[in-house]
């Protein structure tokens, strides 16, 4: 079904296996299977016999990481066929429930897969709705603003985040075309991981000719346009004379290099400052960069706030939702521009079923989903997931050939998802465990919640305790949540997330909002004990119950 005569190669291909998409399913999972059948956990399964998707379901149970923990420490160690018969090229790193990293190994045709649909696919959309336009003014200046960084395994395999599996292969095989990108490669992909954020913006800033800019979550391109709006005067004053602002806490590495590499621009500078961070509030893109034709950046209801901030500052250019991508897999395509949440599952990528949201034993297969619905979805991908339950819920909106159209709606067990960082409830009680034995601090109740007041973002625990609680106490408790989970503590190192609030509550709050539950008719052995607040009109109760709030010092930019 690879179907590439059509002048758009890649999205001809979407829509031809979207076409067939119910075969295409049957095909995968058919291959899938014999493919690996002689790996351990084919054996171990019996897919020699299997002969279908029946035989199939009966033979391997819905799973879990936990199933593949084994498998993969030993694929690590260097052990052959246990999941796939296809070696990993690839390890992405996820962030796990307890704290530690999950390590999913990629083979090669994952990588071709997340090459389709994070690259072609998203520039044939873009050029197919943008008719007229040539390939050198959509394409011909790139401002990536995605952080990429060459780590790799003991054995020499790359890995990293699933957006930078295939950049960082094509570039470490020299088939990465890096001349279209406004910043150099040495900044793109930095031997050290750290923040790259101010050397990208003055790369990008100098550059008048920049038509589109590449980012992956709309959150990490928020932080960034706010810091070019709250910096402007200084960004400028670098940009006219070359210099970098004693404010921005930049390496001597990194700033001998931008002094080597990006000489004075007075004349571009005169034009900026014709701007105010006052103009810059709408149409911010449209106005630093006059060629910019789109950005291609994950949007959508999980980012509700930041995807209306976008909005603003993408006034008069294209919001490509490029991909729903996930550490396991590619999901799923977005074939138009400018809708935020609303994504194609691909049929060629993985062999979905979807149990029902408010029945997780009925499982179905793509044939059988209904428009309106909501779903789970269980996975089994080319790189050895098998029957793999994602945790993600997802609403069906429509059909795209025989494809379902989804909405994320949530992820199941997640606590809190301020910057893809994925906090979970088993984390975050973790998290409070330690939090208790460093403080000696005992919570007689206590949730945690997204505060949105400030930016960036930050936690705001609400605890009731009679224990006392001082102006260092949030900065153990934001310790304690980085070493309990690695997505918070990336997103921490990054500045995607603010340092924590800590609400002391008034005696007695827990009770009150215990007889408030009966009141309303819940019986309080119904209610689980609270971790995350979700629901505006519950926080209320609590907001009106604050004795006192703590705020922790901010972390420096140079982390």
């Amino acid at each position: 079904m690879n179907s590439t005569d059509h002048k758009y190669g890649a999205l001809s291909h979407l829509r031809s296996v979207c076409g067939d998409a119910y075969g295409e399913q049957e095909r995968l999972l058919e291959r899938i299977i014999r493919k690996n059948s002689e790996t351990e956990f084919g054996r171990e399964h019996g897919f020699g016999e299997i002969t279908g998707y029946n035989d199939y379901k009966k033979s391997v149970p819905v799973t879990s990481f936990a199933d593949y923990e084994e498998y993969i420490a030993r694929i690590i160690q260097g052990e052959h066929d246990m999941l796939t018969a296809d070696p990993p090229v690839f390890y992405n790193i996820s962030s796990g429930s307890t704290g530690f990293p999950k390590y999913f190994p990629l083979c090669a045709e994952d990588i071709a897969q997340q090459k389709m649909y994070f690259e072609d696919v998203p520039r044939d959309v873009i050029t197919e709705a943008l008719p007229g336009l040539s390939q050198e003014e959509l394409f011909g200046c790139i401002f990536n603003s995605g952080d990429v960084f060459m780590t790799e395994m003991p054995d020499g395999t790359p890995n990293g985040v699933r957006s930078g599996a295939y950049p960082q292969l094509a570039f470490k095989e020299g088939k990465l075309d890096c001349s279209v990108f406004t910043a150099p490669k040495e900044v793109l992909f930095p031997a050290v991981p750290q923040n790259m954020m101010y050397v990208k913006i003055r790369f990008a800033l100098a550059n008048e000719n920049i038509t589109g800019i590449h980012g992956i979550f709309v959150h990490r391109t928020i932080i960034m346009l706010e810091f070019i709006r709250s910096n402007w005067a200084e960004l400028v004053e670098d940009t006219e004379k070359g210099t970098v602002n004693p404010k921005f806490r930049i390496s001597r590495e990194w700033r001998e290099y931008l002094a080597e590499h990006l000489p004075p621009a007075p004349e571009r500078a005169a034009y900026l400052r014709t701007l105010s961070p006052d103009d810059l509030e709408t149409g911010m893109l449209k106005k630093i960069w006059k060629k910019l034709k789109y950005i291609r950046v994950i949007t959508g209801s999980t980012f509700a706030d930041h995807t209306e901030k976008l909005k603003k500052y993408t006034e008069g250019i294209h919001i490509h939702s490029f991909v729903y991508g996930a550490s396991e897999a590619v999901l799923g395509a977005v074939p138009y521009l400018d809708k935020s949440d609303e994504y194609v599952l691909t049929p060629d990528t993985c062999f979905f079923e979807f149990t029902d949201e408010d029945d997780p034993e009925h499982i179905v297969t793509m044939r059988d989903i209904e428009v309106g619905r909501r779903y789970g979805i269980i996975i089994t991908t080319v790189s050895g997931l098998y029957r793999y339950d994602m945790g993600d819920i997802v609403e069906v909106v429509g059909k795209y050939g025989n494809a379902p159209a989804v909405k994320i709606c949530y992820r199941r067990n997640m606590v809190l998802n301020l910057a893809d960082e994925k906090l979970n409830t088993a984390q975050f009680e973790s998290a409070m465990k330690d939090f208790a034995e460093k403080t000696g601090i005992s919570a007689t109740g206590c949730f945690v919640v997204g505060n949105h007041d400030h930016f960036p973002p930050r936690y705001e625990l609400f605890i009731e305790t009679d224990d006392e609680i001082s102006d260092e106490t949030p900065a153990v408790f934001d310790r304690c949540l980085c070493s309990n989970s690695v997505g918070y503590a990336g997103s921490r190192s990054l500045l995607e997330i603010g340092s924590p609030m800590i609400s002391r509550l008034k005696p007695g709050t827990f009770r009150k909002y215990d007889e408030q539950l009966i009141r309303e008719g819940l019986r309080t052995e119904q209610a689980k004990p609270l971790r995350i607040m979700t629901d505006g009109s519950k926080l209320k109760f609590f907001e009106k119950r604050k004795e006192e709030t703590y705020y922790g010092k901010e972390i420096s930019e140079s982390r």
